[in-house]
């Protein structure tokens, strides 16, 4: 299937050929509004290829807030695997269309990404130009954990800035360590042996604070309402925080099989679909959940299977408890849908 050429002549040939693609312009008037995918595919990109693990779960959420906003964006990346990707010499995924526009970028430390976020929106309000659409980007070992604080305190303001939390449950950049958002069970760095504390909740948290849009989505499971959550977030005239769900190399399965995971994570009520808006005070629930599925899915990933092997009956109680932890979780949800 393949045929040996000479480099330096092949290489001339394609570059005639991507510049002439890259004169082609997008189709702006089409029949399909952008609730749906099919609608989105006729935008411009602003985010091509990246240097991430193949079937990550963390591009596709980039991709498509930089699809629905990308010409008026501006990012504040913590460090983690999307600044690696996001950032890296000699190239940068991020692009710009025919006018020269397309997200700004920056990458801040790990510890302090939503002070940094917060500080580039509050410093937009000195500009001339007033359109910008802001958003801090980075991963639960941020989120959850070193920037924790800094994320409170946005979400906790009246700024209008948008937080996009990519859950992978582990440190992803460093190895796969446990970080709070990692649920009990499961076997990464520093909890060999199963870990023994339930995932921090921190959609119930947000939530709780009355003062900001939260959603939690998983792209694969419901794409429709992936992309409705990105846009009433950033409609929202405040903070506004999205979870989500974004599997993993570290999670032990066959990663061409991404969206696939995605699905059956909700579909067995590991992951719950969420938006609340405080304005409304109106708490949706967007998908129902199978317990019965839940064991299935956990020996669908290594990173739970493989305690079994270690632990025997230890392992089983920890991956019980876990089950009943997404019970929790999901009752916590419903109790706050009642309330507001």
């Amino acid at each position: 299937a393949l045929v040996m050429q000479i480099s330096g002549e092949e290489m001339e040939k394609q570059k005639k050929n991507y510049a002439a693609l890259q004169n082609l312009k997008t189709e702006k008037d089409t029949p399909f509004g952008t609730d749906a995918p099919k609608g989105l595919q006729f935008k411009d990109c602003y985010f091509g290829f990246s240097g991430a693990c193949g079937g990550c779960g963390e591009t596709p959420y980039i991709r498509l807030a930089t699809t629905l906003f990308g010409d008026r964006m501006v990012i504040a990346n913590a460090t983690g695997c999307s600044s690696i990707y996001g950032g890296s010499y000699p190239s940068c995924p991020y692009l710009k269309d025919e006018k020269g526009r397309g997200p700004a970028w920056a990458n801040s430390l790990f510890e302090d990404n939503a002070e940094f976020g917060l500080g580039i929106k509050i410093g937009s309000k000195y500009s001339s130009k007033q359109d910008e659409s802001v958003w801090i980007i980075g991963g639960d070992g941020w989120a959850y954990d070193i920037g924790y604080g800094g994320l409170d305190h946005v979400l906790n303001s009246k700024e209008n800035v948008n937080i996009l939390v990519l859950d992978t449950e582990v440190y992803s950049n460093t190895g796969g360590q446990a970080s709070k958002s990692t649920p009990r069970g499961a076997m990464v760095k520093f909890a060999n042996s199963g870990k023994k504390t339930q995932k921090k909740d921190l959609v119930a948290l947000a939530i709780a604070s009355k003062n900001c849009y939260v959603a939690q989505v998983s792209l694969g499971a419901n794409m429709v309402q992936c992309i409705k959550a990105f846009k009433e977030a950033e409609s929202f005239n405040g903070p506004s925080l999205i979870v989500a769900y974004s599997p993993c190399v570290n999670h032990g399965f066959d990663m061409s099989e991404t969206t696939t995971e995605m699905r059956k994570a909700v579909e067995c009520g590991y992951w719950s679909l969420v938006r609340f808006n405080p304005e409304s005070g109106e708490l949706s629930i967007d998908s129902t959940s199978d317990f019965d599925k839940y064991d299935n899915f956990l020996s669908g990933e290594s990173r739970f299977s493989a305690i079994k092997e270690l632990k025997g009956a230890e392992a089983e109680e920890l991956l019980s408890k876990s089950k009943e932890d997404a019970k929790i979780r999901l009752e916590t949800l419903k109790t706050l849908a009642k309330k507001q």
